[in-house]
């Protein structure tokens, strides 16, 4: 499996985000557990487990849809639509707070992090003006 670059780790972690794609388009937030964690999981290491998700990402993805999509968002906000695509990305885990604020202020939608070891998933809701950001 080395021929032409590819080892078997890369390809694992190819078919895990694929796995994690796959779990995000029928509507379920992948949340993979390491194997040692989980008791029902095969010490086969060529058991799959989704890719880790960012869950500010899927929330950034929300409100880009829910506002036209990333021209009308980039038109909104300032930012280059392939920003918006690369933020939007649940495998991108790079967004700043400012970046995640110019996008909640310029689409008048409150975004709510929450940090911690069991903190919930991030949440979206629209204001009513940009008064109250």
């Amino acid at each position: 499996m080395e021929a032409y670059g590819r080892t078997k780790a890369r390809v694992k972690a190819k078919l895990e985000r694929k796995l994690a794609w796959k779990l995000l388009r029928e509507g379920i937030i992948p949340h993979p557990v390491p194997p040692d964690e989980d008791p029902n999981q095969p010490s086969d290491p060529d058991h799959l487990n989704p890719a880790q998700v960012n869950p500010v990402s899927l929330v950034l993805r929300e409100v880009i849809q829910q506002h036209g999509g990333t021209e009308k968002v980039s038109r909104m906000t300032g930012l280059k639509p392939s920003s918006l695509n690369r933020l939007a990305n649940p495998f991108y885990w790079g967004q700043s707070t400012n970046t995640i604020r110019q996008i909640a202020e310029g689409t008048c939608t409150r975004i709510t992090l929450v940090f911690g070891p069991d903190a919930p998933r991030p949440t979206t809701e629209k204001t009513e003006n940009k008064e109250t950001l």
